[in-house]
């Protein structure tokens, strides 16, 4: 995530003076403070980077009835395949036999079915491909906002609020 330069000033001479002053009286309420600004800094950072990764993890996610169709592709696919074994193997088996056109019975059925088990891996690779909200969208409600989910920071900043 690119934010470009930091409006902030980071010279080491600034740097030097700000550990000397801490150590010359470490409890200085400023110092604090301080640390409550680069801690919300870095809160909000993580948070918005929590929010792109939340947001790519729901185009990833597939629905119910698109997981169903890829698994019965799947399950399809398989089933051809086991026909296209046995196919081929009875093919075999009437070619040793002499019963030629019978066998070519069957290898016309073996195409057929390669073709349609081409067919089906095709469209699974379309559901893949297409899947998700890569393909469209998903809208889905959400009681919070994403960046209240993950609120810790609010209670830290209540407390500190009310030690000042």
């Amino acid at each position: 995530m690119d934010l470009g330069a930091c409006p902030k000033s980071h010279t080491d001479r600034l740097k030097t003076e700000f550990v000397a002053a801490r150590e010359k009286d470490p409890n200085d309420p400023r110092f604090d403070q301080f640390q409550r600004e680069y801690e919300n800094n870095i809160f909000s950072f993580v948070d918005e980077c929590d929010r792109r990764i939340k947001a790519a993890h729901r185009r990833l996610e597939k629905t119910p009835e698109e997981n169903a169709k890829t698994t019965n592709l799947m399950r399809e696919i398989g089933e051809i395949e086991l026909a296209i074994q046995g196919g081929t193997e009875k093919m075999e088996q009437l070619g040793e036999q002499g019963m030629v056109e019978e066998s070519m019975k069957e290898l016309s059925a073996v195409e057929a079915l390669k073709t349609e088990k081409a067919d089906k891996e095709r469209e699974l690779q379309n559901l893949t491909e297409t899947s998700g909200a890569s393909g469209h969208q998903k809208l889905r409600a959400i009681g919070r906002p994403l960046w209240w989910q993950n609120a810790s920071w609010v209670s830290r900043a209540a407390s500190d609020a009310s030690s000042l």
